[in-house]
């Protein structure tokens, strides 16, 4: 073999899934002695050095992990989703830059663990088309439905007719609206 065209090769196989075969031989496993010269013999103690390496990232990988969880459940004044309810106000944090949620205020209506559904209370229409009351809008998920949505106090004389009481004195129905309060 020459040495020339050893070292091609082995810088050729170098990075592939075998690189193993450019540095060591595949009968007897030694280092090769000519190609790449002053490569250090694998030993036990080396080998060690890897493990305990190794050993030592997994167990700092694992702490970090611990930190974040017992951070995220301090108190940190922020609800987990978990402690959310209807009739709640959800308001946009500074973190929401932009984006439909910039700024928002969102009345929360029904929340499970099947999901959660909320009226954004202080944006306007984009367009004049809409009567006062009336919001066009749904669950921000893809393939969801549209809806109209009435808010608004109830006519002593229809009663609750389907209406829904998320807060005291707040009352939200799913149905078309005529925008009379």
């Amino acid at each position: 073999v020459h040495e020339k065209c050893l070292r091609e090769w082995q810088w050729a196989v170098i990075g592939g899934p075998n690189e193993s075969r450019a540095l060591r031989c595949s009968v007897c496993d030694s280092s090769f002695k000519c190609g790449f010269l002053g490569l250090p013999e694998k030993t036990p103690v080396s080998e060690g050095l890897w493990v305990r390496s190794a050993a030592l990232f997994v167990l700092v990988l694992f702490a970090a992990l611990v930190l974040l969880r017992i951070c995220d459940d301090s108190d940190s004044g922020h609800l987990q989703a978990k402690e959310l309810r209807e009739g709640m106000l959800l308001v946009a944090t500074d973190r929401i830059g932009t984006g439909f949620f910039f700024q928002s205020v969102v009345l929360l209506v029904e929340h499970s663990t099947l999901g959660a559904k909320g009226y954004v209370l202080n944006k306007s229409p984009a367009s004049g088309l809409v009567k006062a009351g009336e919001m066009l809008g749904g669950p921000v998920a893809m393939g969801s439905h549209l809806a109209t949505i009435c808010l608004g106090s109830l006519p002593r004389s229809t009663g609750a007719g389907g209406a829904k009481e998320v807060a005291q004195g707040v009352w939200w129905q799913e149905a078309p609206c005529d925008g009379q309060f």
